[in-house]
Order: structure tokens, then C-alpha cells, then sequence
């Protein structure tokens, strides 16, 4: 990156080639996570490449728990779309829970160099019951600090991102994993925090302008989105003669653990046709 900071990702197939979809992980994860959907999608179309970077302070890269600022963790995708597009004809940017936001972001930075969208169980808007335990959690360590007068650098991770395996899956193989996943994010510094909240709300207004393709994934079980909000928010974009389309799967929020060959299954569609 511009700035010297290295970012770490995973790549399933070839460094060229015709299609390549870069997927974007949510926030307590990295980029491991989409490794059965990734799987899954180059099993059905062996000549496709899928990416997942992990997002600046997350999964392998540095200073884990900052994301910099909303300046470079965007511009950390819009130069990885740069770089695909260098080496591939169609790059397809998705994004899953809180990497749709970022992919919206991205996409309304650069459309003209991206063939499509994808949001896998979008986070542009949170249930009420996450959103207040984001609130108390925030609302908690926040006071304490004051109580207690302390002063913590504002490059030190010390929020703790208020979320359990369950809230992604509840099944027992995945939610193993999940426990025992020391790449994920527990703690972020407190300008991170501020970031989060930032690119979401500027997310509400890229998808507005957004002009691309768009496929969206919703999860019937969905214990972290609230999905009339989103349904509401994005419906028109699948009204009318598009290529849009909108579809829910039978599963927890985690989709590319529960069902990666269904949400392959529509990506592969999805693309093909665009």
C-alpha cells in the first residue's frame, strides 16, 4: 500500500485470467473465513479465481484492532481492485456482514472498473438486539475509562467487538471453529470503533449512487442483520427489467459455512451473466 503497510491475502486459482471475484470479510473475522465458499466456487468453475484479503488490522496483517483511518482501509480495496484488474478482465467485488459496506463504498469509488457487486448477508443496518449490545459494550468500557481516569492510547485495542460463535452459526463444526480461531478480531482501539461507524453509514449513501450489478444473499436466520431494514433499503434495485436479483437461503449468518454450495451456486449464476 501507499503507506508501506502490507496487506495479507488469500488466493484460490490463477494470477490471470478472465473472472476473478475479491471478497471482503466482515468484522470480526479475516479472510480465512471465506475459504469454503471459495472452495466451493472454484469446484464449479475450476477456471475462476477467487480473492480474500484481510482488511487492514485484521487476520494476518499488522497492528491488529486498527484500521488506520476511513482514508486507507477503503483505499486498501480500490488499489487491490487496481492490481486485479491489471491481471484479469472482470473483477467481481464482493462482500459479506460488514465487508459489504466496505465493498459499497469501494464500488461507488471505482465502478467503472468492476463488472458487478455482491452483498452476502449485508450489513448496512443491525438488529435491535446486536445494535444495543454494540451500544452497552462501547457505552461500558467507555465510562469505566472515564471512572477510572484512564488514558489509553487511541492506537490501543481495548473495545471489545461484543460478538459469540452463535451469532454466526449454530453449527457445532463452525461454531469450533469460530472458538478456536486466533486470527479473529476480540479488541479494537477506540478510533477503529469510530471508523466501523463511519463506513457504515457511508455505505447508506454509495449504495444509492451504486449503478453496478448487484446480487444480494439475505439469511433467513440472521442473528447479527436486520433484513426488513436492508430489504427496505435495497428493494427497488430489484424491481423492473435488471440484472439484479435478491435471494434468501435457509441459514444462520454465516452462509458460507452453512450453505457455500447454494451461495456458489447463485454467485456463478450471477456473473455468468454479467
Amino acid at each position: 500500500m501507499p503507506d508501506q503497510y502490507k496487506i495479507n491475502y488469500r488466493r484460490w486459482g490463477y494470477p490471470e485470467g478472465e473472472d476473478v471475484v475479491l471478497i471482503l470479510h466482515g468484522g470480526m473475522s479475516h479472510s480465512g473465513w471465506q475459504a469454503p465458499l471459495a472452495i466451493q466456487l472454484r469446484a464449479m468453475m475450476p477456471d475462476l479465481t477467487v480473492v480474500a484479503a484481510d482488511r487492514r488490522g485484521c487476520g494476518l496483517n499488522d497492528n491488529r484492532g486498527d484500521l488506520g483511518s476511513v482514508h486507507t482501509v477503503i483505499e486498501d480495496v480500490t488499489r487491490h481492485i487496481e492490481y486485479l484488474k491489471k491481471s484479469f478482465k472482470r473483477v467481481h467485488l464482493a462482500g459479506w456482514c460488514q465487508g459489504a459496506q466496505y465493498a459499497a463504498v469501494a464500488a461507488s469509488k471505482m465502478p467503472d472498473s468492476l463488472s458487478s457487486l455482491i452483498l452476502m448477508t449485508p450489513g448496512f443496518f443491525w438488529n435491535e438486539r446486536f445494535r444495543s449490545v454494540l451500544s452497552i459494550t462501547e457505552n461500558n468500557i467507555l465510562a469505566m475509562i472515564k471512572e477510572l481516569k484512564l488514558r489509553p492510547d487511541r492506537d490501543h485495542a481495548c473495545i471489545p467487538v461484543p460478538m459469540e460463535a452463535t451469532d454466526f452459526t449454530l453449527v457445532d463444526e463452525w461454531l469450533d471453529f469460530i472458538e478456536k480461531d486466533d486470527l479473529k478480531i476480540t479488541l479494537l482501539n477506540i478510533k477503529s470503533s469510530r471508523i466501523m461507524d463511519e463506513i457504515q453509514e457511508m455505505s447508506w449513501f454509495a449504495m444509492l449512487q451504486n449503478r453496478l450489478p448487484v446480487l444480494a444473499i439475505m439469511a433467513e436466520h440472521d442473528r447479527i442483520v436486520d433484513n426488513n431494514k436492508v430489504r427496505r433499503f435495497i428493494g427497488h434495485m430489484f424491481s423492473g427489467e435488471n440484472k439484479n436479483r435478491i435471494v434468501s437461503l435457509a441459514s444462520g449468518h454465516a452462509i458460507q459455512f452453512e450453505r457455500p454450495e447454494e451461495v456458489a451456486a447463485e454467485i456463478l449464476t450471477f456473473i455468468r451473466k454479467n
